[in-house]
């Protein structure tokens, strides 16, 4: 620490302040000339999905008003697996694994993946997941609603035309979670595939290009670690969008990564898609679209789904390899269906994974 904030810093406390979805939050307090204050947050382990870096940040900042949240005045620091301390003040999307929460908060993930030991158990967590659903969905609705999506056209053009290299797109990050695989060890998938998907993805992208305002970013936040519910003074339940939230979300991202989370607990749990958790799912997606009139999201939400359903079929544990590449057919597959002209489809999941896109058995 005094390395970082010089020998003359005095720490005067350290304590937790909530742990988040990636890591645990810490805030420090220094002693300054008159008086104690919050001088850090600092985030350990450094080890959170994707890095952004500050300048990738910048750029949407800049390009952002208002923001939601204003960013602290105090730093925000990474401590790396070598020990080496890194600021993150910058890097909005982590500031929010150090955010004060209330103490009943439950991450929305840790609920809908509770381990269940028969069919019956899977049907009741799916039911029992069905209000929270519908209050993200409503959630959702507000958020893309106060931002007035359909009326930023010409700004949001102007941010894709800047940033078009600064901000990363889905299919650079599924390139970056390829990097992670090693193909001569992965039973379930081949390098050839992974090839042929990355380069759908773009193609996928490419077409969107007179949609850039629904292309703008790399999520719309959504996302596992940004989803807490908590009970209100009034017993109500709520959903809390933590800080790492983003302007420029695309609702048709948001609307994906639901999706593909419900989904993807059919497929673990059943076996296949189409059951309890897909269902919760159908629910919610259509309550948004009554609520935002927002039909043209299923012509978007191919691209996000693709890189969820990737995503999850590499980096969550314990799947078999059976499971990990159904979940890789249906990434491929939402991508040939957009690429074939039609909108996303919760209910081809199915058939996705026996279109023969990718062997689902394993390879000698």
């Amino acid at each position: 620490m005094q390395c970082l904030f010089g020998q003359g810093a005095s720490v005067s406390s350290i304590h937790p302040v909530g742990e988040g979805f990636h890591a645990t939050g810490y805030e420090v307090r220094m002693q300054g000339p008159k008086n104690d204050r919050v001088f850090a947050r600092l985030i350990s382990p450094l080890e959170f999905g994707h890095d952004l870096s500050s300048a990738r940040i910048e750029a949407m900042l800049e390009a952002s008003h208002p923001m939601p949240h204003a960013l602290p005045t105090y730093a925000v620091v990474g401590i790396a697996h070598d020990g080496l301390l890194v600021d993150l003040t910058h890097i909005l999307e982590v500031v929010a694994i150090a955010q004060f929460l209330p103490d009943d908060a439950i991450n929305f993930c840790k609920i809908l993946r509770t381990p269940t030991h028969s069919n019956e158990e899977a049907i009741r967590l799916a039911r029992n997941t069905q209000d929270n659903a519908l209050l993200m969905a409503q959630a959702m609705a507000d958020i893309h609603a106060s931002q007035a999506f359909a009326g930023t056209s010409q700004e949001a053009q102007s941010l894709y035309k800047r940033s078009l290299r600064a901000v990363i797109h889905n299919d650079e990050l599924a390139a970056g979670v390829a990097d992670l695989i090693d193909f001569t060890s992965a039973s379930w998938i081949s390098h050839e595939d992974v090839v042929g998907l990355l380069a759908d993805m773009e193609r996928v992208r490419h077409n969107m290009g007179n949609h850039p305002e629904r292309i703008r970013k790399i999520h719309g936040d959504f996302w596992a670690n940004n989803i807490y519910f908590h009970t209100d003074e009034q017993g109500r339940r709520v959903p809390i969008v933590t800080d790492g939230r983003l302007v420029w979300g695309e609702p048709g991202i948001d609307a994906g990564w639901m999706v593909g989370e419900f989904a993807m607990q059919d497929l673990i749990r059943f076996g296949k898609f189409g059951q309890a958790f897909s269902a919760v799912a159908a629910n919610a997606l259509l309550q948004y679209v009554e609520k935002t009139g927002d039909t043209q999201l299923f012509s978007f939400m191919a691209l996000p789904y693709s890189f969820q359903a990737f995503a999850e079929a590499f980096f969550t544990p314990d799947l078999t390899d059976e499971t990990r590449r159904k979940l890789f057919a249906t990434s491929w597959g939402a991508l040939k269906s957009r690429l074939n002209g039609e909108p996303f489809d919760l209910a081809a999941l199915n058939a996705y994974t026996e279109a023969g896109l990718v062997k689902l058995v394993p390879r000698s």
